[in-house]
């Protein structure tokens, strides 16, 4: 949600009465909804103005993002996009007195629309509890035009998890496959008769006449990784 003054116009709105909204309304209402919940608003884990790595991961991964479309604040719309991107579990609400319209992008998406009276919390929290109760029906289900478009397109997201783990398993495979192909390598790493360091110069030789495999080597014994292989 907008976390500093607003003025849009003859709209005007203070930080002081967004906070006000935030504490009494909106996770007033979550609480009674779902209790339990670890309620965070952005601008208690970073500096405000900023999407730091702790707002990201909190859109990234939590199970709920709310987001208060009442303004038209730019880094709202922002952080909504990235969190449609990237998983369901979004609920949008506005206030319904302020007569601002959301931008045509979001303004066919189902909202909850909420009163700042006693009424209006009770009336949001049983709205939050309905939309909790759909999603713990439905699993996983895509609740917005990104996710449903990617659905029925079969759209792959980039997995980043899978492109590091998978960057440093292939040159680990790729250098035992070099080490079993080549049997001088195995007899002088399993010769325990030799001096330590005669036995490090007979394995390096053992690679002299294969400069990939050389190379590959000093890549990851950089890194560590073949170093502890051949502990192993």
């Amino acid at each position: 949600m907008a976390i500093s003054g607003q003025n849009f116009g003859e709209t005007d709105i203070t930080t002081e009465e967004l906070r006000n909204i935030y504490d009494n309304v909106i996770k007033a209402a979550l609480e009674n909804a779902k209790p339990g919940l670890d309620i965070i608003r952005a601008d208690e884990c970073a500096v405000p103005g900023t999407i730091t790595s702790d707002i990201l991961d909190h859109i990234m991964n939590d199970e709920f993002m709310v987001v208060d479309i009442t303004y038209p604040n730019p880094n709202v719309y922002y952080e909504l996009g990235v969190r449609h991107c990237c998983k369901p579990g979004t609920i949008l609400i506005r206030n319904r007195e302020i007569k601002l319209n959301a931008p045509f992008d979001i303004s066919h998406q189902r909202y909850i629309e909420y009163d700042c009276t006693a009424k209006g919390v009770r009336e949001l929290s049983k709205s939050f509890r309905d939309f909790f109760s759909w999603y713990e029906k439905n699993p996983g289900r895509a609740d917005n035009q990104v996710l449903t478009f990617a659905k029925y397109t079969k759209h792959k997201f980039p997995d980043f998890a899978d492109i590091a783990e998978r960057n440093q398993s292939e040159p680990m495979a790729n250098l035992f496959m070099m080490i079993m192909g080549n049997p001088s390598f195995l007899k002088a790493l399993t010769d325990n008769s030799m001096p330590e360091e005669e036995k490090n110069m007979a394995i390096m030789q053992s690679f002299t006449d294969k400069p990939e495999a050389m190379k590959l080597i000093m890549d990851l014994m950089f890194d560590g990784d073949a170093k502890n292989l051949l502990k192993k």
